[in-house]
């Protein structure tokens, strides 16, 4: 494997031949910054999310909260947030019928499973989705993101407080590519959490570019098959795709209490 790194030696993208438990738990402890896998989507299981974005219905995110469109398949916690919490009936409904076109397809092979477990295996032990008031949420999304995103960070212990049955003491964002552009769509990463003043730089779901000034950063390039790992309590940003698609599985892993690793988008 090979590592590689400017000022802070803990802050690096580790390029590994395989997911390992040790790999995965530098990154929920904050001394690795990313790290990519290639190989984590064989061809044919590209090929099937490829189908399945071209016969499922996509949602794209409220276009108020957003730079840029993104298309998605699966509901996502964040989109049903309300200033008093979570408005789950309508994200329960999103969730049955999302499952219920997906099962639809009937696909000889499912990537979303296949993918979820060979995580599980790296780590040692199955990856269950998370619950609220004891149901499994949705695990997994399709993204595409064309036209970039904001400088954002995920974390669910400010996002979703008290939402998720599990308690979460460590998240890990998750993104698998069907297929990925010639030009653009890398991944930016920021040595830079969220911070109370922060704030003041809000934009929409994220902040304007201003908020990570100065910081050490990482760029990572999307390969075909590869799976990218990092922790999303790191500032972050996707770049827009200037020549191709930029299509993956995505969600997030939560590491809880009893050391279980959980998933949701």
């Amino acid at each position: 494997m090979t590592r590689t790194t400017l000022g802070d030696p803990l802050f690096a993208t580790e390029q590994a031949t395989e997911l390992t438990a040790r790999s995965m738990g530098q990154l929920i402890s904050g001394t690795l910054g990313a790290l990519t896998v290639p190989g984590a989507l064989t061809t044919a299981e590209s090929a099937a999310v490829l189908r399945a974005v071209a016969q499922l219905p996509a949602q794209t995110y409220n276009p108020e909260r957003v730079e840029g469109e993104i298309t998605r398949f699966g509901p996502a916690l964040n989109d049903y947030r309300r200033p008093d919490g979570v408005d789950l009936t309508a994200y329960w409904q999103q969730a049955d019928l999302a499952r219920a076109r997906w099962t639809a397809l009937e696909l000889t092979t499912d990537p979303m499973v296949a993918l979820l477990d060979r995580i599980g295996q790296a780590w040692g032990a199955p990856v269950a989705p998370a619950t609220i008031s004891g149901r499994p949420v949705w695990g997994m999304t399709i993204r595409e993101i064309n036209r970039g995103s904001l400088v954002h960070y995920d974390e669910a212990v400010r996002e979703i407080p008290g939402v998720l049955d599990q308690d979460i003491v460590g998240q890990l964002a998750v993104n698998a590519f069907a297929v990925t552009p010639s030009r653009g769509g890398e991944t930016r990463l920021w040595r830079k959490r969220w911070q109370p003043s922060d704030q003041r730089f809000a934009q929409g779901y994220g902040y304007l570019d201003v908020v990570v000034f100065s910081r050490q950063q990482l760029t990572i390039t999307p390969q075909a098959g590869q799976l990218n790992l990092f922790c999303p309590s790191w500032y972050h940003q996707v770049q827009p795709v200037l020549a191709g698609r930029r299509v993956s599985l995505s969600c997030f892993l939560g590491y809880t209490l009893d050391g279980q690793l959980v998933c949701w988008s």
